[in-house]
């Protein structure tokens, strides 16, 4: 997403959800400051019932972004960007834990981790409780059904 700012061409109205109330204050006053170029038209924490979405997605609507980047975790965060495209903005993506490391609550991998596509093995050597699952279980699914799928086998599995 840095890189995504940093390069595009044309201002943006950029809106961002997710993360805690003090966590997405500060992430949103880091954009501002970082990218000057692109206007944050509005922020909203990602602790709400399912109840008030449709509330904040009126105000994301109102706000008329040109992207909302949605930090809410795996999963969640991706039914939330399904749910706000075309309706509230044009463009909706998820960033995982992006707010936090921008608020400063989540340190970044060593630049050589990051260069080789490997933070997770960094975020799971942090979090090892919360992320193991993910990363040690979820990961080789995932790769079996890509290897599955290039390989012509029928179907995906459930």
């Amino acid at each position: 997403c840095p890189a995504f700012l940093e390069t595009c061409p044309v201002s943006l109205r950029v809106y961002l959800l997710g993360g805690s109330p003090s966590i997405i204050s500060r992430a949103a006053d880091v954009v501002a400051l970082r990218w000057p170029r692109h206007t944050v038209v509005g922020a909203h924490h990602g602790y709400f019932s399912p109840s008030e979405f449709v509330p904040i997605k009126k105000s994301i609507a109102e706000a008329c972004p040109d992207i909302v980047l949605v930090a809410m975790g795996n999963g969640l965060q991706e039914k939330v960007v399904e749910a706000l495209v075309p309706s509230c903005a044009p463009c909706a993506c998820g960033v995982g834990a992006w707010f936090d490391f921008l608020a400063g609550k989540v340190s970044r991998a060593p630049r050589l981790l990051r260069a080789g596509r490997m933070e997770w093995i960094y975020r799971l050597f942090l979090e090892p409780r919360r992320l193991w699952r993910r990363y040690l279980v979820g990961n080789p699914v995932f790769l079996w059904r890509v290897i599955r799928q290039r390989f012509g086998t029928s179907g995906v599995d459930s």
